[in-house]
């Protein structure tokens, strides 16, 4: 990426990104004549990202399957582990 194609570059990978937003107020990323007024309202927007994504859709366990109440308890912890660590791992990869 070189100045000159920064924002061909990057311009579409945030309009992707953008539809995993709990806002509908997305702003765009701009070019090099964007007011900085605007710029700050982009990033803060992206350091604030908030996802509706789910990651629940690929859980270690069925917890349909448990055996008894404990073990289902169990499952259900473990699993919001996984998808708090899946949700962590996506943010990070947005803000980056």
């Amino acid at each position: 990426v070189t100045p000159q194609n920064f924002f061909e570059k990057f311009g579409p990978v945030f309009d992707l990104n953008a539809r995993w937003s709990t806002s509908n107020r997305v702003p765009k990323l701009g070019s090099t004549n964007t007011p900085m007024k605007e710029v700050d309202e982009f990033y803060d927007f992206w350091f604030t990202f908030k996802s509706w994504r789910d990651f629940s859709l690929d859980l270690e366990y069925d917890v349909d399957q448990a055996e008894c109440r404990e073990e289902r308890r169990w499952m259900e912890r473990q699993n919001a582990k996984t998808s708090k660590a899946r949700k962590l791992v996506e943010n990070q990869r947005i803000r980056e």
